[in-house]
């Protein structure tokens, strides 16, 4: 029979060679990963023919017309508003 003393000192031993031996049968059955094969990557690109041209930008906006005496304008700070610089029907 083995003492308590003995029994401490034997016992991690035993789970060490234990945990050992799984891990080493767990890594020799481990079955071989077929490595793909590296293709190179094929990149479509479409070709345009650059033309001069003169062009110049332009922009649709929508809004709504208010009476200028109904207009209430302020600003964040403190001042007055001298002028409105657009009336109804200006092209802006």
């Amino acid at each position: 029979m083995m003492t308590r003393a003995q029994t401490r000192r034997v016992l991690p031993i035993v789970v060490l060679l234990i945990a050992a031996s799984i891990y080493y049968a767990l890594a020799t059955s481990k079955t071989e990963r077929v490595k793909p094969k590296l293709t190179e990557k094929i990149w479509q690109v479409e070709v345009i023919e650059v033309k001069p041209q003169q062009l110049s930008p332009v922009i649709t906006l929508y809004g709504r017309i208010e009476s200028p005496d109904q207009l209430r304008a302020a600003s964040p700070g403190a001042g007055v508003i001298e002028k409105v610089f657009v009336r109804n029907g200006a092209q802006v």
